[in-house]
């Protein structure tokens, strides 16, 4: 076996080192490039999230406001529904003949 002939047949070995030096390293710069655009997805979640958060909150503090606003708007009609039948017996006591008849919805 001649030598020339063999060493013909597998690459430099100092080639092969520099080709998978040059491998690794573009693999090391793939991977941090990945890890920041990890990070900076991340970064952009956590701020969607807390958007997100800050307008449930909002909402939940209007539609809070909304349902006590509408128990005292319920409670005034039905205070003022009370004082319409006061004043219709009041009326029908001190004029029993008088035809004095509220609409049925007012005091329902």
């Amino acid at each position: 076996m001649d030598k020339t002939n063999l060493e013909d047949d597998f690459p430099n070995p100092s080639h092969l080192d520099r080709t998978f030096n040059h491998v690794v390293k573009q693999a090391y710069a793939k991977q941090e490039n990945l890890q920041d655009k990890c990070e900076n997805y991340k970064c952009c979640l956590k701020e969607k999230n807390k958007i997100y958060d800050e307008a449930y909150k909002q909402f939940q503090t209007k539609a809070s406001k909304f349902a006590l606003d509408v128990m005292e708007m319920r409670r005034d009609l039905l205070e003022i529904t009370n004082l319409l039948k006061s004043i219709k017996n009041l009326i029908q006591s001190k004029c029993p003949n008088s035809s004095f008849d509220l609409p049925q919805d007012a005091t329902e």
